[in-house]
């Protein structure tokens, strides 16, 4: 999400480490799509969930070498759509990295900042089956190996505390709708296409707030009292709260191994 652009924001593709052969390579290969909340803005690499997906799998002894990560603070969908054309035709940054689909597994997670913007919905809903249906292809037109990672709802961070209403007068429940509806448009793309939609908005919203149930601001979380699930910016998760997202990807991915799919 872009806080003004952060300091990992000249982060895009984030290449694969090549130490494992060619064809286990492909299988055992895993790319993310998406914005700051893929890199890990604000927590160190190895804490980001792409990453502690892949440590929690060779864990469990899966030959995994480091995810790709295309990535950047702030994209939206039409953004992240701009890198995957230049990705996927050779014409990526120099200091880019390889990107060699297909990949062996793939996860998006886009929206914030089409939301965060104010940009429609309708906009959203037609990018992001675009990136969707993109997504697959680099999964080896395998949507059973394709991910949907929902978008955390920032209005419960100690950043929203301060920061809203914001702008366009949008107060924290008004925040709390929008996200609603942009992962409704993604779960929908996702069902369509057979993909798996990984909730993990309800986490998010606990992770800001004091007590587990929803409802008035005085529930919200500040940044002394639940500090430990956020980056220092107060508004990107902290390593512990992407540890929760790297759980339900590394689940998914390590059940599709053991059923040979």
């Amino acid at each position: 999400m872009d806080k003004g652009q952060a300091r990992r924001g000249d982060e895009g593709i984030r290449p694969g480490d090549q130490r494992t052969g060619p064809d286990e390579q492909r299988e055992l290969s895993f790319l993310a799509l998406g914005d700051s909340y893929t890199i890990g803005e604000g927590v160190e690499c190895r804490d980001s969930f792409p990453f502690q997906t892949v440590n929690m799998l060779r864990a469990a002894g899966h030959r995994f070498p480091d995810p790709a990560v295309l990535a950047r603070t702030g994209w939206t969908t039409g953004e992240l759509i701009k890198a995957l054309e230049g990705a996927t035709s050779g014409k990526a940054a120099p200091d880019a990295g390889p990107f060699h689909p297909p990949f062996g597994f793939v996860s998006l997670l886009i929206g914030v900042n089409n939301e965060y913007r104010g940009q429609s919905l309708r906009q959203f809903d037609r990018e992001f089956r675009s990136l969707l249906e993109s997504a697959i292809r680099l999964a080896g037109n395998r949507p059973g190996r394709t991910f949907v990672v929902s978008i955390p709802d920032w209005s419960v961070t100690p950043f929203a505390a301060i920061h809203l209403p914001d702008a366009l007068g949008r107060d924290r429940q008004t925040i709390s709708r929008e996200i609603d509806e942009f992962n409704q448009v993604a779960a929908r793309h996702a069902a369509a296409c057979a993909v798996d939609f990984i909730d993990i908005t309800s986490h998010s919203r606990k992770a800001g707030y004091r007590s587990g149930d929803s409802g008035d601001d005085s529930q919200y979380s500040d940044s002394r009292s639940e500090s430990s699930w956020f980056a220092s910016d107060g508004l990107h998760p902290s390593g512990r709260q992407y540890r929760h997202w790297a759980e339900q990807l590394a689940a998914r991915i390590g059940a599709h191994l053991a059923g040979g799919k």
